[in-house]
């Protein structure tokens, strides 16, 4: 669940830019243990097979988010030829933690980017959905995906729940702000 400092920021962005579509998932990452059997996995629907899409549109959504994802970690996609988002492994989490890159400024950030990271969580859940129609739709959550720190050789496995909602806090810290600061 998230906190109710993100509640408020939350609000402060639905209020300052008017994106009502804008809004965090309703649940935040489980704990590995907390993984049950999904009741849908039972009620599989005419179409599917083995619990798959069938539909390539469906498999091609999550694959484009997924390269998304990547692309902005590990490749240079701005003007100054830098990375979006930078990863730390954080001590007291246990874990890492993205924020934007500190060379950068929001305004640098396209406003494609910043369009994005504001549905991230949903799109995350409806692409997974469709991908995977007879799983738990929070099972996305539990996804790894292959995280390279600059400058260094070895990868890490991170949760994609995690990635995605701190990529989705991102634009809720930098936009609110920058919101506020205009007005």
């Amino acid at each position: 669940m998230h906190t109710a400092d993100e509640d408020q920021l939350l609000v402060s962005c639905l209020q300052h830019s008017g994106a009502t579509h804008c809004q965090l998932a309703p649940h935040a990452p489980k704990a590995a243990t907390d993984r049950g059997k999904s009741k849908r996995r039972a009620n599989l629907r005419p179409g599917f097979n083995k619990g798959r899409a069938r539909d390539p549109a469906c498999i091609k959504q999550w694959a484009a988010l997924t390269t998304w994802l990547r692309q902005n970690l590990h490749q240079a996609r701005t003007a100054k030829r830098e990375v979006c988002f930078v990863g730390k492994l954080s001590a007291r989490l246990g874990r890492w933690v993205f924020d934007l890159n500190p060379n950068l400024r929001w305004d640098e950030v396209s406003k494609e980017t910043k369009q994005r990271l504001c549905t991230l969580p949903r799109e995350a859940e409806q692409a997974f959905t469709q991908k995977h129609p007879c799983r738990d739709p929070s099972d996305w959550q539990q996804k790894a995906v292959k995280y390279k720190p600059g400058n260094r050789n070895d990868a890490y496995n991170v949760l994609m729940g995690h990635l995605v909602y701190d990529l989705h806090r991102i634009y809720l810290k930098y936009e609110v702000h920058h919101q506020q600061s205009s007005a």
